[in-house]
C-alpha cells in the first residue's frame, strides 16, 4: 500500500457513517458507531495527504483495510521498531520512517531519514478521548 486510506466503506462493502458532526464523532466511541472523518472536514484539502480519519470502532471490524491487508498489532510494531534498530521507544525507528523535510513536519524534523521508505507524515490534529489512525 503506497498510500493513505481513502475508504467510506469496509472491505465488505458496508458504508461508514461520516463523523463530520462533532458530537457523533466525540460519542462515536461510547456507542459504538463505526466512524470516518476527514481533517477539518475538509477532503478536497486533506484527502490526498492523510487519507481519511477512522474511529477505534472501525479499526476493530478488522475489515478496514483490503482485503489481504491488516491493520499491524501491538507486537509487530514492535517487530518494526526493532528491525529498525531501536527499543520500543522509538526515537531512532521514529526517523527511520519518516518524511524528510518540513513540508509536512515542523522544523527542524531531526533525525528524519526515510530509509525505510515508510514516508510517516505527523498526525494533523488531536480530539480527547478518539483514537485517531494515520497510515501512509
Amino acid at each position: 500500500m503506497l498510500e493513505n486510506l481513502k475508504t467510506t466503506k469496509l472491505n465488505d462493502g458496508t458504508p461508514l457513517w461520516s463523523g463530520a458532526d462533532t458530537l457523533l464523532w466525540r460519542y462515536g466511541g461510547q456507542t459504538g458507531s463505526p466512524l470516518y472523518c476527514w481533517y477539518d472536514n475538509d477532503s478536497l484539502t486533506y484527502m490526498e495527504d492523510y487519507g481519511a480519519l477512522y474511529n477505534y470502532n472501525v479499526v476493530k471490524t478488522d475489515k478496514i483495510c483490503p482485503k489481504g491487508w491488516h491493520v499491524p498489532t501491538y507486537e509487530e510494531w514492535v517487530i518494526l521498531i526493532e528491525t529498525l534498530g531501536d527499543s520500543i521507544r522509538g526515537v531512532i525507528a521514529g526517523g527511520k520512517l519518516k518524511e524528510i523535510g518540513t513540508i509536512h513536519w515542523n522544523e527542524p524534523n531531526e533525525g528524519a531519514n526515510n530509509i525505510s521508505g515508510f514516508t510517516a507524515l505527523r498526525e494533523v490534529f488531536e480530539i480527547p478521548r478518539v483514537t485517531i489512525i494515520v497510515w501512509v
